[in-house]
């Protein structure tokens, strides 16, 4: 490494030959290294940001281990938000990092001088990150560290922003069993104001749901301008991350939507189990606050992630989950509804047996009873006939002479169909009018088609026929129909 003098500060000079890289200017330092702004030399003249460990750091063989495992680790993933590493090496015993040159500014550079970003400019500038993030863990490896400082806003032209995610020099990697992040009790690895209330009681214990909670502390300070938690000593700080109650974003910021604000407030709850299930459904949950062309760009990596809804089942009261034996669905449960007057019933008629067409009736549309037996259907028009032929026998007894006379033969009887409906009833009689025995039979009577001679004597071997009974057990059918009608059985 060539030097154009020694520093007092580990600084290089601007000009200063390290390898085949070329120190331009310093882009900033840290407590264990810097980085500068270099160009690869011949054959490629590639600039490169060019991060190099200090002196103090090289003589601690963990930082020197931790140095290069992040430039493996950023290597191993490639991501078009994760900085690309270039090349890694050591130059007489200073190892550096060769990375790909950013031109931009970080984020909390950003914050510094913006303050607070729209709810819009915030999930724009994240999802990228958490799509990166989401890379890492599938990697299998926590980043640990996930801090406005280590999210670099590039802008590789005018008007176009281009995050990228920084700094795996503190990361975990899951599922072995020699982890060269872990260092002593003693030290504390992260930034506290990011750091997980797990992370901070048990560091050794965290997974990538640590992760989402410094995601969350991001949203929340970009939303509102600060942080969680009040400013104040390491202890301070990693107690009420641990203990003190989160005051919700709308609380510093009330234009902030709710649904936003419910979001946040899930990524920071203190139980792992109660955050997202991974970054990407806490990214597809911040996706509908996204503008447009954004969401249109990620819809299809974190749609997919999105939360289920579960809507609730209505079961019927007739279906018993707790007996499996039961029927699932007993008819007799069904309440029988009482008819609506003002309800239009369908229209159409129903036929009846004997071919007279009535208006439906709500019955109609009910279930039906089990049709009667033969026996039964016979039962009721014998009993109506019966009951009529004792009444004709009556009428006809109170009226005959004593000496009975042969009665014409009544003629054959065609069915009888429904009489019209009746006019209104017409006023009573007078008293005077009224009968002190029975009342009068039909005023008119139909005369038979052809009478006998009432004066000739019947024919001495002249068997009498067997009259025809009407159906509804009148010998006498009238002319008219009766004043009432006969019941259609």
């Amino acid at each position: 490494m060539e030097s154009d003098g020694s520093d007092a500060d580990d600084v290089l000079p601007a000009g200063t030959r390290f390898g085949r890289y070329q120190v331009r200017r310093l882009l900033g330092r840290g407590a264990f290294g810097a980085v500068y702004d270099a160009v690869q030399l011949e054959p490629l003249q590639r600039p490169v940001a060019l991060k190099v460990l200090h002196e103090v750091a090289r003589a601690d063989h963990r930082l020197v281990g931790r140095f290069v495992r992040e430039a493996q680790i950023a290597a191993s993933i490639t991501h078009p938000h994760i900085c690309t590493v270039f090349d890694i090496g050591s130059e007489e015993g200073v190892p550096f990092i060769a990375m790909e040159r950013l031109h931009g500014e970080a984020l909390d550079a950003c914050l510094e001088r913006q303050r607070v970003l729209s709810p819009v400019d915030t999930v724009d500038t994240l999802l990228p990150v958490l799509s990166a993030v989401a890379a890492v863990h599938d990697a299998g490896i926590v980043h640990r560290d996930l801090k406005p400082a280590n999210i670099f806003l590039a802008t590789p032209r005018p008007g176009a922003v281009v995050p990228k995610l920084l700094d795996f020099g503190i990361v975990k990697v899951l599922d072995r069993d020699a982890n060269v992040a872990r260092t002593e009790t003693r030290t504390f690895l992260g930034t506290p104001h990011y750091t997980s209330p797990e992370q901070a009681m048990d560091a050794s214990a965290i997974d990538v749901r640590s992760d989402q909670w410094a995601l969350g502390v991001i949203l929340y300070e970009c939303l509102t301008g600060a942080r969680p938690w009040r400013e104040g000593p390491v202890l301070q700080i990693l107690f009420e991350i641990t203990a003190a109650d989160i005051a919700p974003p709308s609380s510093r910021r009330p234009s902030i939507p709710p649904a936003l604000d419910a979001v946040v407030m899930r990524a920071l709850t203190r139980d792992p189990a109660q955050r997202f299930s991974s970054v990407r459904a806490l990214a597809a949950a911040l996706l509908p606050f996204a503008s447009e062309p954004v969401r249109a760009t990620w819809s299809g990596e974190f749609a997919p992630h999105a939360p289920k809804v579960s809507r609730p089942i209505h079961l019927a009261p007739t279906l018993r989950a707790e007996n499996s034996s039961a029927p699932l669905f007993d008819p007799r449960s069904v309440p029988r509804l009482e008819p609506d007057p003002e309800e239009a019933l369908p229209p159409r008629s129903v036929s009846t047996k004997r071919g007279v067409a009535r208006p439906p009736r709500y019955s109609d549309l009910q279930a039906a009873p089990a049709p009667p037996t033969a026996s039964r259907r016979m039962l009721w028009p014998a009993l109506a006939a019966g009951v009529a032929l004792l009444s004709t026998v009556a009428f006809l007894a109170a009226r005959s002479p004593s000496t009975p006379s042969p009665q014409p033969e009544a003629p054959p009887v065609t069915a009888i169909t429904a009489p019209d409906p009746l006019p209104p009833p017409e006023p009573a009689p007078p008293p005077a009018a009224q009968l002190p025995i029975a009342p009068s039979p039909p005023a008119v009577v139909a005369a038979p088609p052809v009478l006998p001679d009432a004066g000739a004597p019947p024919h001495p071997h002249a068997r009498p026929r067997r009259r025809t009974l009407h159906p509804a057990g009148d010998p006498f059918p009238s002319a008219a129909p009766p004043a009432r009608g006969i019941p259609n059985v």
